[in-house]
């Protein structure tokens, strides 16, 4: 298997409802982290949310609302502050949200900043932050992150005409942070100076046009370093319909894991599910993809090597 097809496996779905993923390779004997989404605070606790991505100023490239779905038996609290730079004094406003309900709150009625860094403490009840972001009629919806890590990765973007591939950078925290970001495509590891030590400011968020410094490319894998400090990494995908793709996509970076699983997969003719998988290391991983389904039919795992 070409290096090429090592990172980006396409696989077209039309019944699964469940798709595992298991990685195994040379240092299959590590501890690891499994991969989970953000989680909900319990009743009576309180609950620390990032959204790095989207705009509030007028005529942004993508414009962000907070969504809160409380989903306890109780009445929660959620403070929502807007940071706008380490010169900036932050914006907050506080939201009673009901139990039961779904609360929108548009950031820019909050600030109307270029580069808003957004963080929502809940207070009280079981409450989730998601965050939605709009670029003329198209939309993407994702959850916001419970916390910074060291290293993140996104497996999948495009930089190719008609794309643009954005990654966010949100440090919320007292200390400067630095960030080296490394690409994974095609024809390898690219590191281009203006992805190496980002320097993320104290309360700002800083993007990177990906698009416009590694151009070109069919399928590009970000990998994020916090050299220093602590910092969020959320990416976001437009693509016009030039190459007869349309759309918005957005996306938390995601932790290294060795299992992986996806409850739902699209049904129904001309649908098709997309799995990319990204190896960013100096050696061959073996990954088996399992499949579950809605009828009695079964599908036999895939193995790549």
């Amino acid at each position: 298997m070409t290096v090429k097809q090592r990172l980006a496996f396409v696989v077209g779905v039309v019944v699964v409802l469940i798709v595992a993923v298991a990685v195994t390779g040379r240092d299959a004997e590590r501890t690891v982290v499994t991969a989970t989404g953000p989680r909900v605070g319990g009743p009576g606790s309180t609950a620390t949310w990032y959204c790095a991505e989207g705009t509030s100023n007028p005529n942004g490239r993508a414009d962000q609302e907070i969504v809160l779905g409380n989903v306890g038996p109780g009445r929660s609290r959620a403070v929502v502050t807007v940071f706008g730079g380490s010169d900036v004094v932050p914006a907050h406003r506080s939201f009673t949200v009901l139990p039961g309900r779904v609360l929108r709150v548009p950031v820019a009625k909050v600030a109307a900043i270029a580069e808003p860094g957004v963080l929502v403490e809940v207070q009280g009840g079981a409450t989730a932050v998601e965050h939605r972001i709009r670029r003329g009629t198209d939309t993407a919806l994702g959850p916001c992150a419970r916390e910074a890590a060291p290293e993140t990765h996104f497996a999948s973007g495009t930089t190719m005409k008609g794309a643009e591939l954005w990654l966010a950078l949100f440090n919320p925290f007292p200390d400067d942070a630095i960030v080296d970001v490394r690409a994974t495509t095609g024809d390898g590891a690219r590191a281009p100076g203006g992805l190496q030590g980002v320097v993320v400011p104290r309360f700002t968020r800083v993007s990177l046009a990906v698009h416009d410094l590694i151009p070109r490319v069919d399928l590009v894998a970000l990998d994020v370093t916090v050299r220093r400090g602590r910092a969020v990494a959320e990416q976001s995908l437009s693509l016009d319909g030039t190459d007869g793709r349309a759309g918005l996509a957005m996306s938390l970076g995601a932790e290294q894991a060795r299992t992986w699983r996806f409850p739902m997969g699209l049904i129904g003719s001309g649908h098709q599910e997309r799995l990319v998988l990204a190896n960013a290391s100096n050696h061959n991983v073996r990954v088996t993809v399992r499949f579950a389904l809605d009828a009695a039919a079964a599908i036999e795992p895939v193995a790549l090597i």
